[in-house]
């Protein structure tokens, strides 16, 4: 035997009997990887992967693993699948965290990565999981590298954690300085459009932050978007003298698809930039949407014909606006209470109308072959209009619909995703929004049943029945 053989040997001798583990190689790692992703031999079932990861790994010590091999592991998505190994991971990227570089940032990120998500909705194993993720996000807040991290595009999943934080833990962790310090720094565009959800944990009613706390850090949030709004348009002009310099002939169709995808992927960036930025100065954001004026939308099509072109026209009726698109699962997962609602108020003072904006293909719900589902209308709003009553008798929607001229995303009111109620009384004042439809109908019920009566308008003669009271078993 060679002497750097036996010595090897020794070691692992001396290992085993004082009870240590030994540090896995680069090799063993990546013999895990691949039993992890080879398919199963002729004739054999495939096995799940978290049962193959159990196997592959189960001789190597991961809490003694380098971050190099531990960013390996992560990039395959393995972290989840090693729930034996879980503590160990977490506890030696505790453990990196104290490099004070950007390896110290990595493995921040990586931490995050590696938290125990719930395997239930247990109440404190929720709250377990919440706190730990506050606690990693805290901490990669405050480490000195993580603005030249994310100048490099390192850690940009530790920014859009922070707005996944419920309010009860970004409290308890003390975030709130270590945001607004990250906020006075020049980010990169990603990382500035990422701290929007910030602002939507502040402005959250269970948060409870003063107006005076949301609009500083709104006016923060805005801010670093607007400075990180150069860096965006000279990526576009680059990516645009790439596409141009991508040489005429089939050969160069590759290297032309690769400065195309460049430069749309810049030209949405730029896009999202604009949305952040009007919705961080809309009437929501401001705090001036519910018990004010509702902002008025246009409406570029609808089914209300001559009755109205556009909000401002319903006045003097209730109105209920859904927020929704043809591609929204839960929007058309909501559609039978929609019905009911529309329903109980036909012939009253009350509209119901589904508000959608072009977006540049349909998705035929009926169809089935799914190469068929989706139908391109870019650069043709037309053909967008004509597929809609198919839509809606394909759909049952027996309530108006309308596309309006500003996203169906609308920033005035506040809507960051889809489906979305509001509710604006016979004044044109926005009562309530922020509602999902896919609920009890009847408590939508009971907010348009109180209007109407505030208004001394037509209205039901009984409430309508709720839905979890139907399903109750008689003395239940």
């Amino acid at each position: 035997m060679k002497r750097a053989s036996w010595l090897g040997a020794a070691a692992l001798v001396l290992f085993t009997q004082a009870g240590l583990a030994t540090p896995p190689t680069d090799d063993q790692i990546g013999e895990a990887l691949t039993k992890l992703s080879a398919p199963p031999a002729e004739g054999q079932k495939a096995r799940p992967r978290a049962e193959l990861a159990k196997e592959a790994f189960k001789d190597l010590s991961l809490g003694e693993a380098t971050l190099a091999q531990l960013e390996r592991l992560n990039q395959a998505r393995v972290f989840p699948l090693l729930t034996d190994q879980a503590a160990a991971i977490r506890t030696r990227l505790a453990e990196l965290t104290g490099d004070r570089g950007l390896d110290g940032v990595k493995a921040y990120e990586m931490l995050l990565a590696a938290s125990s998500r719930p395997t239930s909705m247990d109440a404190e194993g929720v709250k377990a999981y919440r706190t730990q993720v506050a606690t990693t996000v805290a901490g990669a807040l405050a480490h000195p590298a993580l603005t030249e991290a994310l100048s490099k595009e390192i850690g940009l999943s530790i920014v859009s954690s922070i707005g996944g934080v419920a309010p009860e833990q970004f409290k308890a962790a003390g975030l709130l300085p270590l945001v607004e310090k990250v906020l006075k720094a020049d980010l990169p565009p990603r990382a500035a459009m990422a701290m929007v959800g910030v602002f939507d944990t502040i402005a959250d009613d269970d948060f409870g932050a003063d107006r005076a706390t949301i609009d500083r850090v709104r006016l923060a949030v805005n801010d670093a978007i607007e400075r990180s709004l150069p860096a965006l348009t000279a990526e576009l002009e680059r990516a645009e003298a790439a596409l141009a310099a991508v040489p005429a002939g089939d050969e160069a169709d590759g290297q032309r698809a690769a400065a195309t995808s460049r430069r749309d992927m810049a030209t949405r960036m730029i896009q999202s930039a604009g949305r952040s930025m009007e919705y961080l100065t809309g009437a929501y954001a401001r705090g001036e949407l519910v018990g004010h004026p509702a902002p008025n939308i246009a409406f570029t099509w609808s089914t209300l014909g001559e009755m109205a072109t556009s909000l401002s026209d319903l006045k003097g009726k209730v109105v209920v606006l859904d927020f929704w698109a043809t591609w929204c699962g839960p929007c058309i997962a909501s559609f039978p209470n929609i019905r009911q609602l529309q329903a109980r108020y036909e012939g009253f003072p009350v509209v119901i109308l589904g508000v959608t904006s072009l977006q540049g293909y349909h998705i035929d719900q009926k169809a089935t072959d799914p190469k068929n589902r989706r139908i391109d209308t870019k650069d043709n709003p037309a053909k967008e209009y004509e597929l809609m009553p198919g839509f809606m008798k394909d759909l049952e929607m027996t309530w108006a619909v309308a596309f309006g001229e500003t996203n169906v995303f609308n920033p005035q009111y506040g809507v960051r995703g889809i489906p979305h109620v509001a509710i604006i009384d016979p004044a044109g004042v926005v009562r309530f929004r922020g509602l999902h439809p896919g609920g009890d109908p009847a408590e939508e019920a009971e907010k348009i049943d109180g209007l109407l009566k505030e208004f001394k308008l037509p209205m039901p003669a009984s409430p309508m029945p709720s839905k979890n009271a139907k399903d109750e078993k008689p003395g239940g």
